[in-house]
């Protein structure tokens, strides 16, 4: 998923190894709505009822992912990318129908056009260039001014809203065949989901007149070798205060104070200026991947 969002850029003008990678990649495609819909409101068996996540999934190269499963209404699986080099795609392709899996997310590095061309070839479609920055905690970094934790809280329409523009340049909002509403329902449940401490240790913000102005997920306890930042996002009336950065700093404390040595935070690439602070933060560049949808006709 996506972290920051503080610019809007245009989606032309990237590069890809391989041109047909290059066309797939936030090519200029359209669907029918309508099917789209159809689609979303027909579940073909309860997920409930599915095998979910099991060792034999893991051996036929993908594995049905749960939450995603559920908050969409159908099965959605992750394809290993060792598939791809063992020539193993397509078979697994077929066995993902066979399960009645509708839609698949499989990642490879940006530069291997060899493995965005074999995805293309089963009806994969690049829909996010996705990039992993790390960096080194300093012990006994202090928390900074104006920053408090509100997990455990109630879930606020503030939070809310900010959970959605931090997923403006998420893939899953992106992709023309996912519904607008869905990607909405996502992030929401993201933001509920963290405040609860289900998947998040904390939820730190910053407030502008008793209002809260920006917000920071942090993943990362004791015995953990990296923290991950979840969602990071400020209001847009609020930008180019400094309020990104002290989060950034938060998070970072919060990790330190828990032993946590180093923390990462993923965006996509045309997020130019959260690459921007991310970079002036002092985070380096670890994964640069591009993240693949393939549909599954039933």
């Amino acid at each position: 998923m996506s972290s920051g969002v503080v610019a809007e850029v245009p989606l032309t003008g990237l590069s890809f190894a391989g041109s047909l990678a290059m066309r797939q990649c936030f090519g200029t495609l359209s669907y029918n709505h309508a099917d789209t819909w159809a689609m979303h409101r027909r579940v073909l068996r309860p997920v409930a009822d599915r095998r979910l996540g099991t060792p034999d999934d893991e051996a036929l190269g993908f594995h049905v992912l749960p939450w995603d499963s559920s908050l969409f209404g159908f099965p959605v699986a992750h394809v290993s990318a060792d598939v791809i080099h063992t020539g193993r795609l397509p078979r697994v392709v077929e066995s993902l129908r066979a399960e009645e899996v509708r839609l698949g997310y499989i990642s490879v590095p940006w530069s291997d056009a060899g493995a965005a061309a074999a995805i293309a070839l089963v009806g994969g479609r690049c829909v996010d260039r996705k990039v992993r920055f790390r960096k080194a905690v300093i012990a006994g970094l202090p928390k900074p001014a104006g920053v408090e934790s509100v997990l455990g809280k109630p879930c606020t329409a503030d939070l809310e809203s900010l959970a959605l523009v931090s997923g403006t340049y998420s893939r899953f909002r992106a992709d023309p065949r996912i519904p607008p509403d869905l990607f909405e329902r996502l992030y929401v449940a993201w933001i509920h989901r963290s405040m609860s401490g289900e998947i998040a240790e904390d939820v730190l913000v910053v407030r502008v007149e008793d209002r809260v102005s920006g917000m920071v997920t942090v993943v990362g306890a004791h015995g953990d070798a990296i923290g991950v930042i979840g969602l990071i996002a400020v209001h847009a009336g609020h930008r180019g205060r400094g309020y990104g950065r002290r989060l950034m700093l938060a998070a970072e404390a919060r990790c330190a104070a828990h032993g946590v040595p180093a923390i990462e935070v993923a965006t996509q690439r045309r997020n130019a200026a959260a690459c921007g602070l991310y970079a002036a933060c002092g985070y380096e560049v670890v994964r640069d991947e591009a993240v693949f949808h393939i549909w599954l006709e039933p």
